[in-house]
């Protein structure tokens, strides 16, 4: 059985009002910085 998970950004924005945005001025901070937060969303 498929399964359609495409959503909008306009359905994300409606169902998480608050949006965190990161900026990373050194691009080289860019994966450790994924892996820590993918790391916190596990836990």
């Amino acid at each position: 059985m498929a399964v359609n998970a495409s959503i909008t950004a306009l359905q994300v924005m409606q169902d998480a009002p608050v949006i965190p945005v990161i900026v990373l001025n050194d691009v080289a901070h860019a994966v450790p910085m994924a892996r820590r937060v993918a790391f916190a969303c596990w836990k």
